[in-house]
C-alpha cells in the first residue's frame, strides 16, 4: 500500500543510523528515477490510528522527498512506537546498506537508554542489535564511567560543558533569565525530528543538556530563598518560576 509520506513520523527513538550517509541517498533517488523498485519501508501504528511511527526504511524516504515524492510503499505492522524501536534495532543488520561501526554503537545505546531493554543480560541485547555481547559490555562501561564522572575524553576540546558550580540565588541575574527564556518560548515547537530539522549538531546536543540543568538549578535556588525568607522581595516572583 502506499502511505503519504507525511503521515510517518521519522523519530530519534527509533533512528538506527549513526548519521545520514547523503551519498546514499543520492544513490536510491538515482536508481528509483531510472525505474528501480525498493522494497516498501516499515511503519508501526496502534490500531485504528494515523500516527505512523517509520522503523525501517529512512533512505528509502529521505530518497523519494529528493525527488518531491508525496507517497512511499509501506509495510504497515500493528504496534507502539516502542514495537517499532524493536524491529528497527536488528533491520538494518538484516539487509540495505551495510551498519557502520558508528551504526551498531548507536543502536546498543538506544538499546541500553530504553529501561525495557536496560535490565536484558549482554547476550540478550547483543543478540537483539545483531552485534557481539563484548561490545555491549563495552559500551555499557563506558556509560557507567561517564554516568559517574570519570570518563576521559580523548578529546578534551570536544567537551563543550563549562565546569561551573552550581547557582545560587544571588547569582543569578533574573533579567538575563526572562530573557533567555523569551527566546526558547520564540522557538517553534513541531514535535518528533524537530531538532533534525533546526540542524541541531552533537556539539549543540551537549551545550543544551548543560543549559537544562543549569536552568533547573537555578530556579530551584530560586525557589529554595523564596522558602528561606518567605518575606523576602522575591515573594511576588515565586509563582511565576516555580510552576
Amino acid at each position: 500500500m502506499k502511505l503519504a509520506i507525511d503521515q510517518i513520523l521519522i523519530s530519534d527513538k527509533t533512528r538506527v543510523r549513526a548519521k545520514v550517509d547523503k551519498s546514499v541517498v543520492d544513490e536510491y533517488a538515482a536508481a528509483i528515477e531510472s525505474g528501480a523498485i525498493f522494497p516498501p519501508v516499515t511503519v508501526f501504528a496502534e490500531k485504528g490510528s494515523q500516527r505512523f511511527f517509520l522503523a525501517d526504511g529512512e533512505y528509502r524516504i529521505l530518497a523519494c522527498l529528493k525527488l518531491d515524492k508525496k507517497t512511499v510503499g509501506v509495510e504497515v505492522k500493528i504496534g507502539t512506537v516502542h514495537d517499532a524501536l524493536h524491529y528497527a534495532l536488528s533491520a538494518n543488520a538484516r539487509h540495505g546498506m551495510r551498519r557502520t561501526s558508528a551504526d551498531k554503537h548507536h543502536v546498543v545505546e538506544l538499546a541500553l537508554g530504553d529501561p525495557y531493554y536496560a535490565e536484558w543480560s549482554l547476550r540478550e541485547i547483543g543478540e537483539l542489535c545483531c552485534v557481539s555481547k563484548d561490545l555491549v559490555r563495552t559500551i555499557k562501561e563506558e556509560q557507567n564511567q561517564k554516568a559517574a564522572g570519570v570518563f576521559k575524553d580523548s578529546k578534551p576540546e570536544n567537551n563543550k560543558r563549562p565546569c561551573k558550580k552550581k547557582p545560587t540565588q544571588a547569582e543569578v541575574d533574573l533579567k538575563l533569565l526572562r530573557g533567555a527564556l523569551a527566546v526558547i518560548k520564540g522557538f517553534p515547537y513541531s514535535g518528533e525530528g524537530l531538532a533534525k530539522r533546526l540542524g541541531l549538531t552533537p556539539d549543540d546536543e551537549i551545550d543544551l543538556k548543560y543549559c537544562v540543568e543549569w536552568l533547573n538549578e537555578a530556579l530551584q535556588a530560586h525557589v529554595d530563598a523564596v522558602h528561606a525568607d518567605p518575606g523576602s522581595e522575591m515573594t511576588d516572583r515565586h509563582d511565576e518560576y516555580a510552576t
